[in-house]
This record gives structure tokens, sequence and C-alpha cells, in this order.
């Protein structure tokens, strides 16, 4: 029950298996991802391009600081 709790498994039956299957699901759609983009004129690949990876850190923090802030209020809220 513990492992099942780390990981934050909605089936305590799944137990460690459920963390390893979520690792392997963002671990293949990262692979995806560098399998499918395309490539640059120097023979690079975009998707890793140290300027592709913080233009998307850039558009993604502003919305994960948000979800960090909103979660914050709604345990603030929730708690007794």
């Amino acid at each position: 029950m513990a492992i099942a709790h780390f990981f934050r498994c909605p089936d305590a039956r799944l137990g460690l298996w459920a963390g390893w299957r979520t690792t392997g699901t963002v671990l293949a759609l990262f692979l995806g991802a560098v399998f499918a983009s395309p490539g640059a004129w120097d023979g690079g690949i975009i998707f890793l391009d140290p300027a592709n990876l913080t233009d998307a850190l850039r558009v993604l923090v502003p919305g994960a600081i948000t979800d960090l802030a909103m979660t914050f209020v709604i345990s603030r809220w929730s708690s007794p």
C-alpha cells in the first residue's frame, strides 16, 4: 500500500509496476519526439537544440507556476 501511495497510483494492486509504467510512457513520448523531430541544417536534431528547449521552458513555466499556486490555495482551503 505504501508503494502505491508513493507513486500516487489509484489502483493499489499495481504496486511498483504503476511507477514503471508511467516512467516508460514518458520515456516513449520523449523518444518518439526525438525520432519525429526534423533535422537542422547542421545535421542536429531540432527537438534537442538548446534554443528549442529554452523556448519550450519559457512557454511552460508560467502555467506551471499558476498550477502550483492553485494547488496551494486548494489544499489550504480544503484542510480543516
